[in-house]
């Protein structure tokens, strides 16, 4: 499924949390933040997008999101 549209938080809401997410954009600034949000307690989250341009710096709620990972045994893994 493509989450062009619709989004990817949308889409998990009309069909429910995803087992599994796989990125491929590279787009930092919402992977996983919103991925993570997607997924089903024990879901993985694959990365494989190479993000572009350089040392881009971004703000994220780091503990919010590892609780996530953590709590509802989410996995990431990086490929």
């Amino acid at each position: 499924m493509s989450t062009r549209e619709p989004p990817l938080l949308q889409a998990a809401e009309e069909h429910g949390p995803f087992d599994i997410v796989f990125e491929a954009a590279g787009a930092s600034s919402v992977t996983l933040e919103k991925s993570m949000q997607a997924l089903r307690r024990n879901g993985v989250l694959v990365l494989t997008g190479i993000p572009g341009g350089g040392h881009r710096k971004i703000e994220v709620p780091g503990s919010q999101i590892m609780l996530g990972f953590v709590l509802a045994r989410r996995w990431l893994w990086g490929r």
